[in-house]
């Protein structure tokens, strides 16, 4: 028994130790290993495997551990499976078992999982060995390319993002084959073609070819007011799809650009205690509902929203109800909740220092009193 237990331990380190120290033969079991039919053998899924082994009774008592060498490729190592199984007492029986194993996220599709198993419970001079291989398959079914987003950046610059809607993968032929018609991004602007760029250009880390994978191509289209932005992914045709209608997007982008100007101070003179009236504009290329604030000294003096139509100015004005002697800061600031991206953020506030002067005492004249120093001549 002892030495039947160091036997199964030299085929855990190679089955090559085996052939080599003991000369033992392997025999193939038919169909020993089998792919269950219920396997589903993609990236990130599952790969079963049955186990079946003949066995002569009377070599070991019932419920006594079956060890197995165990190979599982790309693996280059054996592994160690246990089974506790019920040994027939008498007569010509078979073994069998069932193993599961994960396959990993990234496996690639096309690559081969293969399970062998080896066993000396035929015996001291025969070892039961089998395998059975399985391909790793891709994602069933086509993809499915669609213009997700399309929106402009800070510099009002049109930015396209992608995605694979899957369920299949993109084919790889979208980044080998470098050609005029190959799989692009293309754009246009209030009707007219501009331009674009391959997907495998702008997606070079290959990002679209998994299900739900995004990739995101960052134009120089600039939309200086506003335009209207036409989109369209494989116009082409390269990638055959489940959903051929989603490959064209078409929206109006907006290129807002407010300003704060002509700051002023209405109030003169500037006198402590009394109140003080500030004026400024504000400028926009495009219409639009605005935020505005007044502060002196960092404090809020006022906000407000403004409406604007077109291309135009509006004044704006606030008060300082009570002035305060010394040197302070009056700021005018467009945009103040950050609710647009604007090509110049630079210009949306207005800044202006001043002084409010100290009043000066008056000392009261003093009396005079007794004689006095100079000559009165008499009347």
């Amino acid at each position: 028994m002892r030495k039947k237990v160091l036997i199964r331990a030299a085929i855990l380190y190679a089955a090559v130790c085996i052939y080599s120290l003991f000369s033992v033969t392997a025999e193939a079991a038919p169909g020993m290993v089998k792919i269950l039919p219920s396997t589903t053998p993609s990236a990130g899924g599952a790969v079963s495997f049955s186990v079946t082994i003949p066995y002569t009774a009377g070599s070991y008592a019932p419920g006594t551990p079956l060890t197995l060498s165990v190979a599982l490729s790309p693996l280059p190592m054996w592994s160690t499976e246990t089974e506790a199984v019920n040994y027939p007492a008498t007569g010509s029986a078979t073994v069998s078992f069932t193993k599961t194993y994960p396959i990993s996220p990234s496996a690639a599709p096309g690559s081969t999982i293969c399970f062998k198993a080896m066993s000396l419970e035929g015996g001291m001079n025969k070892v039961f060995s089998d395998e059975a291989c399985v391909t790793v398959k891709g994602p069933s079914g086509l993809p499915d390319l669609a213009i997700d987003t399309l929106y402009l950046d800070a510099a009002c610059n049109v930015v396209v993002t992608v995605v694979n809607n899957g369920p299949g993968t993109v084919p790889d032929s979208v980044w080998t084959d470098h050609k005029p018609e190959s799989s692009s991004v293309y754009l246009s602007i209030d009707g007219n073609k501009w331009g674009g760029a391959t997907i495998w250009n702008f997606d070079s880390g290959k990002l679209l070819k998994s299900p739900g994978g995004k990739a995101t191509y960052n134009s120089t289209l600039h939309v200086k007011n506003s335009a209207k932005i036409t989109a369209s992914v494989d116009h082409t045709g390269q990638v055959a799809e489940t959903n051929e209608g989603n490959n064209t997007k078409e929206t109006t982008l907006i290129c807002r650009d407010f300003a704060a100007k002509n700051l002023a101070i209405k109030t003169s003179p500037l006198v402590p205690g009394q109140p003080v009236n500030f004026t400024a504009d504000v400028s926009t290329n495009v219409g639009g509902v605005v935020s505005v604030r007044w502060e002196i000294d960092g404090t809020t003096l006022l906000e407000e929203s403004k409406l604007m139509f077109g291309p135009s100015t509006q004044p704006s004005s606030a008060t300082w109800p009570k002035a305060i002697s010394g040197n302070h800061t009056v700021k005018f600031i467009v945009d103040s909740k950050d609710a647009y991206k604007e090509p110049d953020e630079t210009n949306n506030t207005a800044t202006l220092s001043f002084s409010v002067p100290f009043i000066k005492k008056i000392q009261p004249k003093k009396e005079l009193k007794g004689p006095a120093k100079f000559p009165v001549t008499p009347q």
